[in-house]
């Protein structure tokens, strides 16, 4: 019967403490569990009770899109007492499903099916006490089946192999605790004489939902050849060896994975010789297949960054002995299944070369529904509360998410090497010194990026060879690895294509960048906005739908002998540094004062010997701060998330002046995080500093990039007062015309001065200063040149450098020597701009 649960009051647990005890009499008052699982009600519940009715557990059917899920929960007690629901399965000597139904009908004969829903359709056969076991084809041989001792049994399978299997071995038991008659309803003809088409994995809940009433039931139940005596059936009992209990394989997979052998799918066996799919010919006589070298399937697999994607998570054994894991996507198990067996040869797994074989061994992968669903990364980063890194998937202590992370034969150096003691050496030298500081705590940022919902950019440092831009990159890039010639460090020499490629596998990381003069400038740009974006190119699929791009989060700390935006400018199409490059990579220089990139030598004798060591300890000690800080974050990121906040706002407001165009304030807020990033690492003691030393490493650094850029303007702004600037300097008078007074008082052409290329006039006033008169075409096209004529008068305005008209306009209105009834001019004084 279907067991109505009442409002859930307790939660389930998946971890079992040691020690812990099964209540296999759960207490009548005990309060129900929750069973929602991802959010899901179970569509049905099924309680298995003793034999004197008191409650054992409880069983639930979660229906899904992409199947079902049958889920087991039971009650255990700590050693402290405490008893709790856990999503765990009974152990041995389980009771059978309407154990009391069966003892409290003890005259009547025994229907026996597979599975709880199929038993309690059949209770529509009254004559017959309806029962089932638990866990389904494969738990059979955990159930207590003694109460069946004595009575008249009617099996009745599912349509498939795996039934059929469960039904031979159940067969098998019955006759040995003395079951009086054990017969096997056969299925098939069954389906048949209700015309139904007999499609695997049909039974008998199925025919009741076609029309099957008692009547009927038991009118076919007398027809010749319905039932089969089990004595005349062929059994696999000497077809399928035992598991023997030193067999090596078995031992491995259970310590390993906790597989069970009843977790093998259907009608394989699994041992050190291999899969072995136990089968009948087709004369009825037992026959092994051998489907491939030993193999588990450890759960499904989904892919959800683009779209939905299922497959398998399998573990092989090699031919040294080693497990190892691959994922299969699903659709290898279409067709001839090829690509699947190539995938498992690859990895070490010897393949089946018969027909037979092959067909095996799919159905052995694509049978198994064992395990848990887990996410499938194809990159690092977050998932959902998870991070997701090679060597280990960081989550909460509480969750209860699956996650895996598989990055294919991709080369990467995310590693561990040496020790996180060993690493805080490293991180003490650089404590000190702005830049060295300003790396590792931009290394410990990019995980923060995502829980903030903030947007990856780059750091660049730049100036002369040998200054130590390579070793700040290494130290850096300690934090989350190394193993390369130079650590975790790439290089710049990079397409498009693979820049998408580099960006996935840095996401949610530092990726730290060498030689930016090894990049073309044409490509500099581009790269510079698909590196602050993380956005890939749009391709098109064959059908001509836009593809999903790539998506990803990253930092950067860049290194090379020119700024990024001197780079850039050496394109052939003369790009230029816009505001929205500036604020994605922002140059800051490796030298705090000329010469000097270290403020403190840290008891060297100079600052090559400092270099040399912090290079040595980041080649020798890596992989063990970032996954150390992630962890934190992990279990405390609601509170992360707001104290980074409270500290970003803080700082940006000490950085920002209050003339600072709203483009510092951005380059402030990148400032801002990276800085909260090194204090929160501090004070959960992944970092060994002073309390300060992260903030004073980036005011630091925000000051020699301020500095460096000229003040507190717009990026546009100072490339259009620059431009400005440049054309009077190198132009001088000499494409203005000179204007004096004339006897009648009117501003004429001095006689003495002859212009090329008139730009406009000049007139020096007897206050000895020059005044410049531009008309509106002339000042458009050659005085701002690219830049907005809009923007160089507000430029203009703001250092008093334009002369206003009446009213306040930006144009004056006067007479020229070519204009006697006056037009519209722009009068500048560019003596004084800036």
């Amino acid at each position: 019967m279907t067991y109505q649960i009442p409002a859930p009051t307790v939660r389930v647990l998946r971890n079992l403490p040691e020690d812990a005890e099964l209540v296999r009499a759960i207490p009548a008052q005990f309060p129900m569990p929750d069973l929602r699982q991802n959010g899901a009600a179970p569509s049905a519940t099924y309680e298995y009770r003793n034999s004197d009715a008191s409650l054992a557990a409880i069983v639930a059917r979660y229906d899904y899109v992409d199947g079902k899920r049958i889920s087991p929960f039971t009650v255990w007690k700590s050693p402290n007492g405490r008893m709790e629901w856990y999503n765990k399965g009974l152990l041995d000597a389980r009771p059978l499903y309407r154990l009391p139904h069966l003892l409290a009908d003890n005259a009547k004969p025994v229907l026996i099916s597979e599975g709880e829903k199929c038993a309690d359709a059949a209770t529509c056969f009254e004559d017959y006490v309806s029962i089932t076991w638990m866990g389904g084809s494969n738990a059979w041989s955990k159930t207590d089946f003694t109460p069946l001792a004595r009575r008249e049994i009617i099996i009745l399978p599912d349509l498939d192999s795996a039934g059929e299997n469960a039904a031979n071995k159940i067969a098998e038991i019955l006759r040995e605790i003395g079951a009086s008659s054990v017969r096997m309803l056969d299925i098939e003809a069954l389906a048949k004489a209700c015309e139904i088409a007999p499609v695997a994995g049909f039974d008998i809940a199925d025919a009741i939902a076609e029309g099957l009433d008692a009547p009927r039931f038991y009118e076919l139940l007398a027809q010749p050849g319905m039932l089969k005596t089990t004595d005349m059936l062929p059994t696999l009992a000497d077809a399928t060896p035992a598991a023997l209990p030193g067999d090596p394989v078995l031992r491995e997979v259970q310590e390993r994975y906790n597989i069970q052998p009843e977790d093998i799918p259907g009608v394989f066996s699994l041992s050190s010789n291999g899969v072995i799919k136990h089968d009948f010919d087709r004369n009825g006589f037992p026959v092994e297949i051998y489907a491939g070298s030993p193999l588990v399937i450890l759960g499904r697999t989904i892919e959800k960054q683009n779209g939905e994607t299922w497959g398998y998570l399998v573990a092989l054994r090699t031919p040294a002995a080693r497990w190892v894991r691959r994922t299969i996507p699903g659709k290898l198990l279409a067709g001839d299944g090829k690509e699947l067996r190539e995938l498992l040869a690859d990895a070490g797994a010897i393949i089946p070369q018969c027909r037979a074989g092959r067909q095996a061994l799919a159905e052995y992968i694509g049978y198994a529904q064992h395990g848990p669903i887990c996410e499938l990364a194809t990159r690092p980063g977050w998932y959902g509360d998870s991070f997701a890194l090679p060597h280990q998937i960081i989550k909460p202590s509480e969750s209860k998410a699956h996650v895996l992370l598989d990055m294919g034969e991709r080369k990467h150096y995310l590693a561990q090497a040496g020790s996180m003691e060993g690493w805080q050496e490293l991180a003490k030298l650089a404590e000190s010194n702005s830049r060295a500081a300003f790396s590792i705590c931009v290394a410990l940022a990019a995980p923060m990026l995502q829980p903030m919902d903030l947007s990856g950019g780059g750091f660049h440092f730049f100036g002369q060879s040998s200054r130590g831009k390579t070793t700040l990159l290494t130290a850096g890039g300690s934090v989350w690895g190394g193993g390369g010639n130079d650590g975790f460090v790439r290089n710049w020499r990079m397409t498009v294509n693979g820049a998408e490629g580099t960006l996935a596998d840095h996401n949610d990381l530092l990726l730290p960048l060498d030689e930016l003069t090894m990049i073309p400038p044409e490509l500099a740009a581009e790269l510079f906005y698909m590196l602050g974006d993380g956005h890939g190119k749009i391709r098109a699929e064959r059908d001509g739908t836009a593809r999903a791009s790539t998506q990803s989060r990253v930092l950067v700390l860049s290194s090379g002998e020119n700024t990024a935006a001197h780079q850039i400018s050496l394109a052939p199409n003369k790009v230029r540094m816009t505001g929205g490059l500036s604020v994605r990579m922002i140059d800051i220089p490796i030298e705090h004062t000329p010469g000097e990139s270290f403020e403190d030598l840290c008891g060297f004798k100079t600052a090559g010997l400092l270099a040399e060591q912090m290079s040595e300890l980041a080649k020798t000690h890596y992989g063990h701060a970032g996954p150390a800080f992630v962890q934190k974050i992990a279990d405390y990121k609601s509170g992360f998330v707001s104290v980074a906040k409270e500290l970003i706002d803080m700082l940006v407001e000490e950085l920002v002046d209050p003339e600072d165009d709203p483009q510092v304030r951005r380059v402030a807020t990148r400032f801002g995080i990276v800085a909260a990033a090194g204090h929160l690492a501090r004070q959960t003691g992944v970092l060994p500093w002073r309390e300060d030393s992260a903030f004073d490493a980036v005011k630091a650094c925000f000051s020699a990039w301020k500095a460096n850029r000229g003040g507190g303007a717009s990026q546009e702004e100072r490339e259009a007062l620059a431009h400005v600037k440049a054309f009077f300097e190198t132009n001088g008078r000499a494409r203005f015309e000179r204007l004096v007074l004339g006897a009648n008082g009117k501003l004429t052409r001095a006689s003495d001065f002859v212009v090329r290329d008139r730009c406009g006039y000049f007139e020096e006033t007897e206050n000895d200063e020059t005044v410049f008169y531009v008309r509106p075409e002339s000042f458009k096209q050659h005085i701002c040149g690219s830049h907005s004529p809009d923007l160089v008068v507000k430029i203009a305005k703001k250092h008093g450098a334009l002369l206003l008209g009446e009213n306040g306009r930006s144009q004056k209105k006067m007479r020229l020597p070519d204009y006697p009834n006056g037009t519209r001019v722009y009068a500048l004084r560019p003596d004084l701009l800036p």
